[in-house]
């Protein structure tokens, strides 16, 4: 009895033991992380911050985890050599996509890249998604040749927004362009 959680249910109880829903946490928990982490970004409340990039970085793991263990599940599964080969380069092909650029910005944590820009422009872009805003600061670099763009949260947008400047000194993540802080 000490291991079970009894859950009750319509007219009988289920019993479930506590490595079931272990095993249950283990491999939902990711999913709903990944699903808060991309909910947060595409409201344009998660684009700031070394808070936010060791968030991202922390949901780009868990969907490499979570897709590793797909494939190492269809591995399993398949016969032939050749396929689970395919599926082994499919894994380090999917890590190095998505996790190269902010494994190449962690040095730059302690110390981002600075831009000044000027010119600036402010829009946000709601053609993803129904639900979704993105808002974009555009502006000339002092730095770099030609213009640059940048997420940013919706408080530094509507921020700026309001102070209509036309240069503001942007310290960012070079590889992911992953802003940290925005100052005029």
């Amino acid at each position: 009895m000490l291991n079970r959680i009894e859950i009750p249910g319509k007219g009988s109880r289920k019993r479930w033991d506590r490595k079931s829903i272990l095993l249950a946490i283990e491999i939902f928990g990711p999913w709903v992380f990944i699903i808060v982490v991309i909910n947060l970004t595409t409201t344009g409340l998660l684009l700031e911050g070394r808070l936010s990039f060791v968030l991202i970085f922390i949901a780009k793991l868990c969907a490499v985890i979570c897709s590793a263990e797909i494939l190492f599940l269809l591995c399993v599964i398949t016969e032939p050599v050749p396929l689970r080969l395919l599926y082994l380069i499919g894994i380090i092909i999917f890590v190095f996509l998505l996790l190269r650029n902010p494994v190449l910005d962690i040095p730059y944590l302690a110390h981002p890249a600075q831009e000044n820009l000027t010119g600036i422009s402010l829009y946000d872009n709601t053609q993803y998604a129904e639900y979704s805003t993105f808002y974009h600061l555009d502006g000339i670099s002092d730095t770099s040749k030609g213009a640059s763009s940048f997420y940013i949260n919706k408080s530094t947008y509507e921020k700026l927004s309001e102070r209509k400047g036309t240069a503001v000194h942007v310290e960012y993540l070079p590889h992911t362009k992953h802003v940290i802080r925005i100052s005029e």
